[in-house]
């Protein structure tokens, strides 16, 4: 059963679909990047993920995490 951010992101590409902007899906379980126009895949990216670990090493901090969420694209 998909949980309530899944829900909401195929609530806001819903709605992108009926617009003609661009917009990005990122599938986590196939690390895949989706650029897409009213629902349409035009370009189709291989991409690595953040695992969610840091790394502290000498007073820096590193978090590899990916943002999650619905981003529009602006050309």
């Amino acid at each position: 059963m998909p949980n309530a951010f899944e829900l909401e992101a195929v609530e806001k590409e819903t709605e992108l679909q009926k617009k003609d902007d661009l917009y990005v899906v990122v599938s986590f379980s196939e690390n895949r990047l989706f650029l897409k126009r009213k629902g349409q895949i035009l370009k189709e990216f291989v991409v690595s993920l953040g695992s969610g670990r840091s790394l502290a090493l000498e007073k820096r901090l590193w978090i590899f995490e990916t943002p999650r969420g619905v981003f529009p694209v602006k050309v």
